[in-house]
């Protein structure tokens, strides 16, 4: 006997069917609410350099021959004409030796032959050869035209210098905060503003710490990373995003490390993800 309407409509409500039916309705309430009053977070995350600010200028050798004394360090201070190495001259070196096969030619002559002009000559050499072999000793000295710390150095004794090689970096600045400085791809900073707070992540042989910092400065343009930023394995290119540390005494440690920066740009309701580009 067939089953009357009443009867299909009772199987279709049946108790476990309307628990279905209640659990994808508090689902789909739980998705619409979530769209409307949720967050979504978009992140920016950058590699990073903690560096001490101030500008970096270079120590250039104003004469050339191999290093014989290094006079400073990374990490002193110099001023303005101190010396940080000594460097062996082979052009008076050449004149030493020359001059000492003078004195010996003289000597020579003097014994074969002795003569009052031969011994004023020779006396005149030898006074020759002290001086030069004074100048030889002394070398010449790669001076500091700056002011400030050195940064880099790259004199070793034995080493060959030329004119015009750079040799040395100075920082230039009373300012010995640690900073740390991202250089991020064009646009991607756009919705880093001054006064954002982010964390810089930074490997050390106790694990990974956790550096609280503050945005200090975003250029408001592309420019070319300064070559001591590159070296420390910055992008060569980008817009400049300078961070302060909210606790300097914990970053002190820190100087010279690369780190990862990461910073919250924009939070905004996940509805906005379903919605045309450009209405949010």
């Amino acid at each position: 006997m067939r089953p009357e309407p009443l009867d299909d409509l009772l199987r279709v409500t049946a108790p476990h069917e309307w628990a279905i039916l209640t659990g994808l309705i508090v689902v789909l309430l739980g998705i619409v609410a979530w769209g409307l009053f949720g967050s979504v977070e978009r992140i920016l995350s950058v590699d990073c350099a903690l560096v001490r600010p101030g500008e970096r200028r270079p120590i250039v050798s104003g004469v050339a021959g191999p290093v014989v004394d290094v006079l400073a360090n990374t990490g002193d201070t110099v001023e303005v004409g101190q010396a940080i190495a000594r460097v062996r001259l082979p052009e008076v070196d050449r004149q030493v030796r020359i001059a000492g096969a003078k004195v010996g030619l003289l000597e020579s002559q003097l014994e074969n032959s002795p003569t009052a002009q031969t011994g004023e000559m020779l006396h005149i050499a030898r006074a020759e050869l002290l001086e030069l072999a004074a100048v030889a000793k002394a070398g010449d000295l790669i001076i500091s035209p700056h002011a400030g710390e050195i940064t880099a150095l790259g004199l070793v004794p034995g080493q060959a210098v030329a004119v015009g090689a750079e040799v040395a970096q100075v920082r230039v600045g009373d300012d010995h905060q640690l900073q740390a400085i991202a250089i991020v791809e064009p646009g991607r900073a756009q919705r880093v503003e001054i006064g954002m707070t982010g964390q810089i992540l930074v490997e050390t042989e106790r694990g990974t710490q956790a550096l609280e910092v503050e945005v200090s400065e975003v250029s408001p343009r592309p420019t070319i990373t300064p070559e001591w930023l590159t070296v420390a394995g910055l992008p060569g290119r980008g817009q400049l995003i300078r961070l302060d540390f909210r606790k300097p005494s914990d970053s002190a440690a820190f100087r010279g490390r690369r780190g990862r920066f990461h910073i919250v740009t924009h939070r905004h309701a996940p509805v906005v993800l379903f919605m045309p580009a450009g209405s949010d």
